[in-house]
């Protein structure tokens, strides 16, 4: 129910964001001197914010609408005359001075926008919305207002121009995954398809290597393959989406040399002398019939206890638990001098299951202790690798 909840709210999220991407602004439009509500008199006081100064000044208004599906960035409104400049020690022809209000639905007027530089033919005012918001839908307000002359005069016209809304990009999501522990010579896959964008896709990654800020491969395709050397390596990626925008993720490989591969001794050990040849790279095929093998040497009676166990990552990438475990494990005992025996260390069906189904080669370790008679006890810690 909860994952379902979830998906619901994203999916929500998501048409949301197409709904407004989508969204029409509101259509342009033209206005003129004497369309609607020309009047005159001896002030102008909308809101306490300007007062006329001649006896014979007068102003006109302009209403229009954004409606609640309408989009807009802004929108710009640009008015223009014929007649002379105001210049210093004359009057003008004309004078007049654009402003812009809000209204709300008390009939409180907010101015939004003005324009009045003076010893002009032209004004333009422009209103954006707030931070990354569209314009505020509702009714707003034009007030254009001649300061100088009688209304014989006043002859202008005007265009109000909307700009489409575009909403602001959300920076898409890295997410990149690949083994914890990897041998010297072994392809390593690094994976960042999980990576996702709320309001678009995902057109390009980029990897860095081997984490020196320099990515190294730049394509199409979230997935890559590459070796390493022996030590602690700090993998980057880097998305882009469809609207530029980028977001990281890391991951940290550690890498091992292979173990060297231990020999019999084919003479006699020497009294005390405690042995072990064992493969560093065995197949799976082989372990699922006879387990993990490993040859021990012992000078005379001995008991042996032998594990096979796995780290932590290992266990949650098989998908075997979060917690590192022992996944085989074998006691013998053996009488008489210089024996050879074979330690088999054969993982249960569950495990084994697992392995097939794993991107192999997989790390485990061995551990091997022998007690021989009138000897001291003698510990052996192995890597090994299971391939196919």
């Amino acid at each position: 129910m909860r994952l379902f909840l979830v998906a619901a709210i994203a999916l929500l999220n998501l048409l949301v964001v197409a709904a407004v991407a989508s969204a029409a602004p509101t259509p342009n439009f033209a206005i003129k001197h004497g369309e609607t509500n020309n009047r005159t008199g001896p002030t102008f006081s909308s809101g306490g914010v300007r007062e006329c100064l001649a006896a014979a000044c007068s102003y006109e208004t302009h209403d229009f609408t954004i409606a609640p599906d309408q989009q807009n960035t802004s929108f710009k409104v640009s008015v223009n005359w014929a007649g002379i400049p105001q210049t210093a020690g004359t009057d003008a022809q004309d004078d007049w001075d654009l402003y812009v209000y809000r209204v709300l639905d008390d009939g409180t007027e907010v101015q939004v926008g003005s324009s009045a530089a003076g010893a002009t033919t032209a004004e333009t005012a422009t209103v954006q919305g707030l931070l990354s918001d569209p314009v505020r839908p509702g009714k707003y307000r034009i007030y254009m207002d001649n300061f100088k002359v009688a209304p014989q005069n006043q002859e202008w016209r005007g265009f109000v121009a909307f700009e489409p809304y575009v909403p602001t990009n959300v920076k898409p999501i890295a997410t990149l995954t690949g083994p914890a522990d990897a041998t010297t010579g072994q392809f390593v896959t690094l994976d960042a398809s999980g990576s996702s964008d709320p309001d678009g896709t995902i057109e390009n990654y980029a990897f860095d290597l081997n984490g020196d800020g320099k990515f190294d491969i730049d394509g199409a395709s979230p997935r890559i393959e590459h070796k390493y050397r022996a030590g602690r390596t700090h993998v980057s990626v880097r998305v882009r989406d469809d609207r530029g925008g980028v977001g990281y993720a890391t991951h940290t490989i550690t890498v091992a040399a292979p173990a060297p591969e231990d020999r019999i001794v084919v003479l006699p050990p020497p009294p005390g002398s405690i042995t072990i040849s064992m493969k560093p790279r065995q197949k799976l095929g082989a372990v699922a019939v006879r387990g993990v093998a490993a040859t021990l040497t012992c000078p005379t009676s001995c008991g042996i206890v032998g594990r096979l166990s796995i780290s932590r990552a290992t266990a949650r990438r098989l998908g075997l638990g979060r917690r590192g475990m022992t996944i085989a494990r074998r006691t013998r005992s053996l009488s008489g001098e210089r024996s050879t025996p074979r330690v088999r260390l054969k993982p249960a069906r569950r495990t084994l299951n697992a392995l097939r189904r794993a991107r192999l080669p997989v790390a485990a370790t061995v551990r091997i202790t022998v007690t021989a008679e009138g000897y001291s006890p003698k510990s052996f810690t192995r890597r090994v690798s299971i391939v196919r």
